[in-house]
């Protein structure tokens, strides 16, 4: 096993995992080592998906940025 690869295992072990397991996302089985999704793990991820077809995060922040600019403009001249 290579260098980086034992350091990504030893944090994920280590940090990881049981903060995953205390947040019941994972369910971890520490004799077998097998880690399965929870149950809670899809409620997650169906707050998480973005299922919304509005516009871009990057679009509305630009234009939410511009609008900030001529409003201080504005107000400051």
């Amino acid at each position: 096993m290579s260098e980086q690869r034992k350091r990504i295992f030893i944090s994920l072990y280590q940090t990881y995992l049981p903060k995953l397991t205390n947040a019941r996302i994972i369910e971890y089985e520490r004799e077998t080592v097998e880690i399965h999704l929870s149950r809670r793990s899809l409620v997650l991820d169906m707050h998480l998906d973005d299922m919304s077809p509005g516009i871009p995060w990057n679009l509305y922040y630009l234009v939410l940025s511009f609008g900030s600019i001529l409003l201080v403009s504005r107000v400051w001249f």
